[in-house]
C-alpha cells in the first residue's frame, strides 16, 4: 500500500473510486452490508490468529473483492514459504558451520593438548629396610581425558623379581580421574638383597563422533625397588656366628686329620704292637667323627640358606660333640704314644740284654777260677732265659711289661752273679796276696800292682764290663808268683792246687742270638683326605629381577659396563603452551615399552630437582640391567612434592634446559652408579643435549642419538607458526638464523669424543624441500654425525611425530638398538 503525493494510500483511492461508481443503497441494505463486513472481519481476524497464515484482506466484502483477496493471499503465502526456506537454509548452514567449528575445535584441542594421558606419581620408589617388616607404599594414579571422551583404564601391580601378578583393577576415566593405590610389600625373612616391583597403569580412548582419539593405549608406570639389610644387632650376631662356624669347621678338620693319621699308624703298627687297646675306641671315635662331618654339611647348608637361628642351635650341639671327639682323639693319641714307647722300651731292653750276654763268659771264667764245675749248666740257663725273652717278644699276646720284667730279671741275675763271683775272686786274690806276703815277705810294689788293689771298686768294673778281665790277669800274676816258690807252706800248696791249676773256659758261643728287632715304621708319607670343607661362603646381597636371582652388581665392573649404561629419554618442544607435561613425556612410550620388553628396567621420570639420598645411591644399578629414565627440562612442571603440574611453564632458554639436563644426568648416575649414560633426544631435545655437551663436556655420555632434531634450525612456515602456540623463547632460538644455532654449529663446538647419531625423516613436501613435515632433512643432518634416513609420509599426523611410532616405522627402533649395541 503505497502513499500518493497527497498522503493517501493508493488502495484507499481505489476504494473511493469504486464507491463513486456504485448506485445509492437503502438503509436496510447498508445494515446488511455492514453485518457482512463485520462477519468477514471476524473471520479474517481469526485467520490472522493462526500461526502459519498472515493475510491482510482489503476492507471490502464484494465478490470481486473476495477474488482479489484470494489472489493476494496466494502471493503472501508464497512470500512466506520463501522466507521459511531462506531461514531454514541459513539455520542449516549455521548449524553445519557450528558443527565444523566444534569438530575443528575438538581436533585442534586433541592436537594441542593430546589424547588421554595417565601418570603415576611418584614414578620411582626406593625403599631400604633393616627390619623384616612390611613396607607400605602409596602411588597416585591420575588420568586426564578430553571432553566427550571416556577411557577404559586399568592398573596392574607386579612382583618383577618373581614375575608374579599381585593385583589388578579396572576403572574409567572422564575428565580428570584420580586413584590412590595402596599396597604393602614384605622383604624376605632372611638374607640381604633387593627386590623389584612395578605398578603399570594404562588408559585407552575409544573413537567416537565427538572423541577424536587415535585409539592408542597410553601407559605410565612406577618402579619400586625394595632393599633389605641386616640390622646392627643381626650383623653382630651373624658375624659371631660366622667366626664360630669357621672355628668349628677348622677344628673338626684338624681332628679328622688326626684320626686319619691314627688309623693309618694303627694299620701300619698293628703287626708290631702287642697291646690291643686301640682298635675298639678308635673305631668308635672315628664313627663319631664321621657323624660330625655329616653334621658339618648340615650347618654349612644352614649357613648357605641363612637360617641363622637354627644354625646357632645346631652349632652349639656340634661344638659339644666335637669337644668329646677331640678328647677321645687326644686320649687315643696318648695311648698310641704309650704303646709305641712301651714297644721301643722293650726293644731297647732286649737289645741292652743282648749286649750284656758276653758277661756270661766272664761269669763262667770266675766260676772256673773258683773251681765250680756247674758253670756250663749256668751258661745254658742264662741263654735259655734270654731266648725266653725273645720268644715272648715274638708272641704278640705277651705284654710289654712281662717281656721287660723277664729281661730285667735276667739282667739282674747276671749282674748279681757277676758281682758275687767277683767278690769271691777278689777274696781269693787277697788270699793269694796274703800267702805271697807270708811266703816271701814281699811288698805290694814288687808285684807291680796298685796300692789299692784290695779295693773291690777298682776291679769291679773290669770284671763286669771288660772281657779282657783284668781281674783274671791279677789272679794269674798271684798264681805265677806263688808258683815261683819251691818250698811253700801247706796253705800255699793247697791254694795252688785248688785255684791256680784251673783251665779257663772257652768263650761262650753267642752267635745267632742277635735279636734283630725292627724299629717302628713311620707314617711320614701318608696324606690324609680333606673330608671337611673349612671355607664358607661370604653372604652377598642377592638381587632378583625377571625371575632370576644373582649377586647384586656392586663391583666397579658393573659401573663401567656399556651394556648396562642407563638411557635418558629427552622429549622435544611442547607444541602448545597449555598442553599437559604428560603429553611430552608420553612421546617415547612405544620405544620405552619395547626396551622394557627386552630386559630394560623402568626408572620412571627423573626430576632435575630430585635429591638422591646416600642409602639409595646405586640402588637401581644393583640389578645389573640397563635402566630407562624419562626426563623433562620443564622444571616448573613439578611442585615441591614432585607431582606433575597440569600447566607447566615453558618459556626459558635452551641453555637453561641444558643445565637441567646436566642435573638429570648427575641424578641418573647416582641412582645407577654408572660412569656414563646414553641419551636419546627427540626434536628440540636434541638441541638441548648438544648444548649440554658443549657447555658441560662429554665425559658422562656414551651414546647420543638425535631423533628428528632440527640441528640447523627451523625455517619457513614452521618457524612462523612455532611461537603462535608454543614458547616464543624456544622458537626464537630454534630459528635457522638464530644466534644460538650459529653458535651450536660452530666448528669449534663439535664434540670430540662423543659422536652423535642422527635419525631423520623424509617424504613430506615442505615448501619444495624434503623433510618430516616439521624438520627439513637438510637441517637434521650434520657433517660429522652418522645419519640414518627414515622414509615415510605425512598424513593427519606429521612424520616428525610418527618417528617415535615404531609400530609404523620399526626401522627406527632397529637403528636405535644397533647404535646402543655399538
Amino acid at each position: 500500500m503505497e502513499k500518493t503525493k497527497n498522503g493517501e494510500t493508493r488502495q484507499t483511492s481505489k476504494k473511493k473510486e469504486s464507491a463513486s461508481l456504485q448506485p445509492t443503497k437503502t438503509k436496510k441494505q447498508k445494515n446488511r452490508l455492514n453485518n457482512k463486513k463485520s462477519s468477514l472481519k471476524k473471520k479474517i481476524d481469526k485467520k490472522n490468529a493462526e500461526p502459519h497464515e498472515s493475510v491482510h484482506l482489503p476492507p471490502t466484502s464484494s465478490l470481486k473483492n473476495a477474488s482479489r483477496f484470494h489472489s493476494y493471499f496466494t502471493q503472501e503465502r508464497k512470500k512466506l514459504l520463501k522466507k521459511i526456506v531462506l531461514y531454514t537454509t541459513i539455520a542449516l548452514v549455521s548449524l553445519f558451520a557450528l558443527l565444523f567449528i566444534f569438530n575443528t575445535t575438538i581436533q585442534l584441542n586433541f592436537l594441542l593438548k593430546g589424547d588421554v594421558s595417565i601418570a603415576t606419581t611418584p614414578s620411582q620408589i626406593t625403599l631400604l629396610t633393616e627390619k623384616r617388616t612390611s613396607e607400605p607404599i602409596s602411588i597416585n594414579i591420575t588420568a586426564k581425558n578430553q571432553i566427550f571422551c571416556k577411557a577404559s583404564c586399568s592398573y596392574e601391580f607386579r612382583d618383577l623379581s618373581h614375575n608374579e601378578l599381585l593385583s589388578q583393577h579396572n576403572f574409567s576415566a572422564t575428565g580428570i580421574t584420580a586413584i590412590s593405590f595402596e599396597e604393602v610389600i614384605t622383604p624376605p625373612a632372611k638374607g640381604t638383597g633387593q627386590l623389584a616391583f612395578e605398578l603399570v597403569a594404562t588408559c585407552q580412548n575409544k573413537k567416537t563422533l565427538l572423541c577424536k582419539t587415535d585409539g592408542e593405549k597410553k601407559l605410565s608406570s612406577t618402579f619400586i625397588s625394595l632393599g633389605y639389610e641386616l640390622s646392627q644387632e643381626e650383623r653382630l650376631f651373624v658375624s659371631s656366628l660366622e667366626e664360630n662356624l669357621t672355628s668349628f669347621l677348622n677344628n673338626l678338620s684338624m681332628i679328622d686329620e688326626d684320626l686319619q693319621y691314627l688309623e693309618e699308624e694303627l694299620r701300619i703298627l698293628r703287626p708290631y704292637l702287642h697291646e690291643n687297646n686301640l682298635d675298639f675306641p678308635l673305631r668308635r671315635t672315628v664313627q663319631r667323627d664321621l657323624l660330625l662331618i655329616n653334621s658339618s654339611q648340615t650347618v654349612r647348608q644352614l649357613w648357605d640358606e641363612e637360617e641363622y637361628d637354627l644354625l646357632s642351635e645346631n652349632l652349639s650341639l656340634a661344638f659339644l660333640q666335637l669337644q668329646e671327639v677331640t678328647n677321645e682323639t687326644l686320649a687315643l693319641q696318648q695311648l698310641l704314644e704309650e704303646n709305641k714307647h712301651a714297644y721301643n722300651e722293650t726293644v731297647t731292653r732286649i737289645n741292652t740284654l743282648y749286649t750284656e750276654l758276653p758277661v756270661i763268659h766272664n761269669i763262667s771264667h770266675l766260676r772256673a777260677v773258683l773251681h765250680e764245675s756247674t758253670y756250663k749248666q749256668k751258661e745254658r740257663a742264662y741263654i735259655s732265659s734270654y731266648l725266653l725273652v725273645l720268644d715272648q717278644y715274638d708272641d704278640l699276646s705277651a705284654s710289654y711289661a712281662s717281656i721287660q720284667s723277664n729281661a730285667d730279671a735276667l739282667s739282674r741275675t747276671l749282674t748279681n752273679d757277676a758281682q758275687s763271683l767277683r767278690v769271691n775272686v777278689i777274696d781269693l786274690i787277697n788270699m793269694g796276696i796274703g800267702l805271697l806276703r807270708a811266703e816271701q815277705n814281699l811288698t805290694l810294689s814288687s808285684l807291680n800292682v796298685s796300692a789299692n788293689v784290695n779295693d773291690s771298686s777298682f776291679i769291679f768294673p773290669l770284671l763286669l764290663y771288660n772281657q779282657s778281665g783284668n781281674v783274671f790277669t791279677l789272679f794269674a800274676e798271684v798264681c805265677l808268683s806263688l808258683q815261683q816258690f819251691t818250698n811253700v807252706s801247706s796253705s800255699t800248696a793247697a791254694y795252688l792246687s785248688s785255684f791256680c791249676s784251673y783251665t779257663p773256659p772257652k768263650p761262650t758261643n753267642l752267635s745267632g742270638l742277635e735279636p734283630n728287632l725292627p724299629d717302628l715304621p713311620t707314617t711320614d708319607l701318608f696324606t690324609p683326605l680333606f673330608r671337611v670343607t673349612t671355607t664358607i661362603a661370604h653372604h652377598q646381597p642377592i638381587c632378583c629381577i625377571f625371575g632370576e636371582c644373582t649377586v647384586c652388581c656392586e663391583a666397579e665392573a658393573c659401573y663401567d659396563d656399556p651394556a648396562t649404561y642407563p638411557i635418558i629419554l629427552v622429549h622435544g618442544h611442547a607444541f602448545s603452551r597449555s598442553s599437559d607435561i604428560e603429553y611430552s613425556l608420553e612421546g617415547f612410550s612405544k620405544i620405552r615399552r619395547k626396551l622394557l620388553s627386552e630386559g630394560f628396567l623402568d626408572g620412571g621420570t627423573v626430576f632435575p630437582t630430585e635429591h638422591v639420598s646416600q642409602e639409595n645411591r646405586g640402588s637401581l644399578g644393583r640389578f645389573g640391567k640397563p635402566v630407562i629414565f624419562g626426563t623433562t627440562f620443564y622444571v616448573d612442571a613439578y611442585n615441591e612434592n614432585g607431582s606433575v603440574v597440569r600447566f607447566p611453564s615453558k618459556n626459558e632458554s635452551i641453555e637453561t634446559y641444558a643445565a637441567r639436563l646436566q642435573q638429570t644426568i648427575d641424578i641418573v648416575k647416582a641412582k645407577t652408579n654408572s660412569n656414563k649414560v646414553n641419551i636419546i633426544a627427540f626434536s628440540m631435545g636434541g638441541l638441548v643435549a648438544r648444548e649440554y655437551l658443549r657447555e658441560y663436556g662429554e665425559d658422562d655420555v656414551h651414546r647420543l642419538i638425535l631423533l628428528g632434531t632440527p640441528n640447523k634450525g627451523v625455517s619457513g612456515a614452521i618457524e612462523g607458526f612455532c611461537p603462535v602456540t608454543g614458547s616464543r623463547t624456544e622458537c626464537v632460538q630454534m630459528s635457522a638464523n638464530s644466534e644460538f644455532i650459529a653458535r651450536l654449529n660452530n666448528i669449534n663446538n663439535r664434540p670430540t669424543t662423543v659422536r652423535p647419531y642422527v635419525i631423520y625423516g623424509t617424504g613430506c613436501d615442505m615448501q619444495g624441500e624434503d623433510g618430516d613435515g616439521i624438520v627439513v632433512a637438510a637441517s637434521a643432518q650434520l657433517p660429522y654425525t652418522l645419519n640414518f634416513q627414515i622414509s615415510g609420509t605425512c598424513g593427519v599426523k606429521k612424520l616428525h611425530e610418527e618417528l617415535r611410532n615404531i609400530d609404523k616405522y620399526p626401522q627406527v627402533y632397529t637403528t636405535i638398538k644397533n647404535i646402543l649395541n655399538g
